[in-house]
């Protein structure tokens, strides 16, 4: 599993309507500041907003009003995720067509706001989770408007038990061997 940290985003579409209908609905941006996917555990996320994120997109910087979606994302159909909706937040997921979608949302006005935080924790997680997803509600100008973000995982792997195993079996030899040198 991939630990999260927010690096770079890789999609954005406008799309209107509170669920993300399939892999399809999330598209690429710029840039966005400000905002920051962390993994806390293996089927959890922490998702922050500092005080004042934007998103920039065809040369236009967004002020982001509040995130109300989270979603893990697929690209080659071999994720499965499990969730549990839990307070404001629904759990969601879309299978369907090339790659798919597992995450929580609520309505806008309702999620993360600037300066507040929200952790997000699956049942289950397994394959692969090649990116995230959020969907934002974004002020330009006066006008206000959703967008579906996909953004990529910190490419931070988390060693599997026997990799552990072995990395702590050196680790002890080594110490060893310094400790039997004095």
């Amino acid at each position: 599993m991939k630990k999260a940290a927010f690096i770079s985003i890789l999609g954005l579409a406008v799309v209107g309507i509170s669920n993300a209908q399939s892999r399809s609905s999330f598209s690429a941006p710029t840039t966005w500041t400000g905002i920051i996917i962390e993994g806390t555990g293996p089927k959890s996320w922490n998702l922050a907003l500092n005080g004042a994120p934007t998103i920039t997109w065809k040369g236009n910087t967004y002020n982001v009003l509040d995130v109300f979606g989270f979603w893990l994302l697929d690209n080659d159909n071999d994720m499965s995720a499990q969730g549990q909706s839990s307070g404001v937040w629904t759990y969601n997921q879309n299978y369907s067509g090339t790659g798919g979608i597992a995450g929580f949302k609520t309505n806008p006005n309702k999620g993360v706001k600037p300066g507040h935080d929200q952790d997000f924790t699956f049942q289950n997680v397994s394959g692969t989770v090649e990116t995230f997803g959020i969907h934002a509600r974004v002020s330009l100008d006066d006008c206000i408007e959703t967008f579906y973000f996909e953004g990529q995982f910190e490419d931070t792997a988390v060693p599997e038990p026997a990799s552990l195993a072995i990395l702590g079996i050196g680790t002890a030899t080594v110490l060893r061997r310094r400790r039997n040198k004095r």
